[in-house]
């Protein structure tokens, strides 16, 4: 079978932009597809055809462009890039046929490829949407406008595309509600791990004498940074800080990071240096930003990847589909947002229990792994 993946960005380093729809490649090849990707930012997987069409301009806008492209374009920036992709499958200058379109998101703006496939090709269509849409709390839409386009958008894409799937039950609930006469194409298919990623750590790898905090994402302005900040200054005040140390990885600086010797921050890293930090840590953290409200249909990537590894897991932020997760295993820690304050005390609390990188049995994960997940999308096909 030809599949052919639609995503903007497929670069290694981008993790949660591009981590589904590389696995999902690779694991569509090994089962003997042939799989090809349209993307605007590349990096290589082997046996996949990418062909890379440009963002004009890119990453490298000038303030004054992406001001204008968050006016003019309709329901995000994104959509003048899936313009060009539609605008060159008409003109036949990207030859564009298969028997799967796959075309995940966000930015949702992508999602015009998967209308228009659906009206001008015979395979089947399927959006995958990896954050709600229209739904979506934390999604700030530039004018009214702009969300009426985002409402159009995603009820054509309902109406048009073979299959919708969505990555958590909450998420799944709301587009039942929304789109109850079109139930039967809307799925929820989670996100996942993928073992393979695993082969070259052991759970023990490279545990140090001191506490390892990390924490692997979006740091969300400095909401992170100022919190992690906050955090080792408490340990100092109880005269414990130089037993603790904190490792962060993601987009920018993180410039408060540079202040404390014992906290290193990586910048934006590819999946197999994420795990050589998370492996060599004690406890692993997440924090949902402000703006999420309860119930939560957020559920970030990399929570699968923090539960393979046995290892502690503290939460802060809203209930929802994430905490219900993690009840699910042993070794988790959930608390509302604003108790982001007491995460040094309960550092200190339990440093026995973290510090001798206590692993905890947490055999259900298998479910999660990519290679599974790779076959519930294939098995929509057969519905």
């Amino acid at each position: 079978m030809n599949i052919v993946i639609v995503v903007y960005d497929f670069r290694e380093s981008s993790l949660a932009a591009s981590y589904r729809a590389r696995k999902l490649a690779y694991y569509f090849d090994r089962a003997g597809h042939d799989v090809s990707v349209i993307c605007a930012y590349a990096s290589f997987l082997p046996k996949v055809k990418i062909i890379t069409v440009p963002d004009e301009g890119g990453e490298h806008k000038s303030f004054f462009q992406k001001l204008i492209l968050r006016i003019c374009e309709y329901p995000d920036p994104s959509a003048k890039w899936a313009s060009v992709i539609i605008n060159k499958i008409k003109s036949e200058f990207l030859l564009c046929e298969a028997d799967l379109f796959f075309v995940t998101s966000p930015p949702h703006g992508i999602q015009k490829v998967a209308c228009y496939l659906s009206k001008n090709r015979k395979g089947k269509v399927i959006s995958d949407l990896r954050d709600d849409f229209t739904g979506n709390h934390r999604l700030h839409w530039y004018t009214p406008l702009h969300y009426f386009a985002g409402v159009l958008l995603e009820r054509e894409l309902v109406r048009l595309s073979s299959a919708v799937i969505v990555n958590s039950s909450i998420v799944y609930d709301r587009f039942i509600d929304r789109y109850s006469g079109l139930s039967e194409k809307i799925n929820f298919i989670s996100n996942g791990y993928d073992e393979e990623d695993f082969i070259d750590y052991s759970n023990s790898s490279k545990i140090g004498s001191k506490v390892t905090l990390s924490y692997i994402g979006d740091g969300y302005g400095d909401f992170v940074a100022k919190n992690l900040e906050k955090t080792l200054n408490l340990l100092s005040e109880k005269d414990v800080g130089s037993s603790y140390q904190i490792e962060t990885a993601g987009r920018g600086d993180w410039d408060l990071s540079k202040k404390y010797k014992n906290w290193v921050h990586h910048g934006l890293v590819a999946q197999k240096k994420a795990n050589e930090i998370i492996m060599r840590s004690n406890i692993l953290l997440m924090l949902m930003p402000p703006g999420e409200k309860s119930p939560s249909g957020t559920i970030p990537l990399k929570v699968f990847t923090y539960l393979r590894t046995g290892k502690t897991i503290i939460y802060y932020g809203e209930i929802g589909d994430l905490t219900d997760l993690l009840s699910d295993f042993a070794g988790t820690h959930c608390f509302p947002r604003e108790k982001v304050g007491e995460l040094a005390e309960w550092m200190v609390d339990n440093r026995d229990a973290i510090s001798n990188n206590l692993l905890h049995c947490r055999a259900k994960v298998k479910k999660y792994e990519f290679s599974n997940i790779a076959n519930e999308v294939l098995g929509l096909l057969d519905d």
